[in-house]
């Protein structure tokens, strides 16, 4: 029997799904030439981009550690994957201090820009569960 589609959970596994439409939206988003003037582009467009899209690139790494347990190597792995997951979170804190400086400066609409934080909180709070979890799998 298939649950119905509002009382469905969301998978754990749908975190690099959420980390790429956060940095296919932030692309889209800041392509806008009228909203995010060029002359800010490298001064601020472009760190906004490249914190979104190293959150992503951060979290696929961490995804990609298989943790060996039973091998010499399970705390060398576990300290890769939490390194990866650490400076993913790391990304996300920049970008949304840049999002409110954006805000600030290329006076974006307030629903874009609480849509746009909105994820970037969530992945970084599904982050940390993932962390949290991962400790507790392996250390204790």
């Amino acid at each position: 029997m298939s649950v119905p589609e509002g009382q469905r959970e969301e998978g754990k596994f749908t975190l690099l799904i959420k980390a790429e439409a956060l940095a296919r939206y932030t692309l889209q988003i800041t392509s806008n030439d009228k909203i995010f003037l060029s002359v800010y582009q490298r001064a601020l467009t472009d760190d906004i981009i490249e914190q979104a899209k190293n959150s992503y690139i951060f979290l696929s790494e961490a995804n990609d550690v298989q943790v060996r347990t039973g091998t010499i190597y399970w705390k060398s792995d576990l300290t890769d994957r939490l390194t990866a997951q650490e400076k993913a979170v790391i990304c996300l804190k920049r970008l949304l201090r840049l999002i409110d400086l954006a805000y600030r400066i290329f006076h974006l609409d307030t629903k874009r820009v609480k849509y746009w934080g909105s994820m970037v909180i969530d992945i970084k709070n599904r982050t940390r569960s993932w962390m949290s979890s991962d400790a507790q799998r392996y250390i204790f």
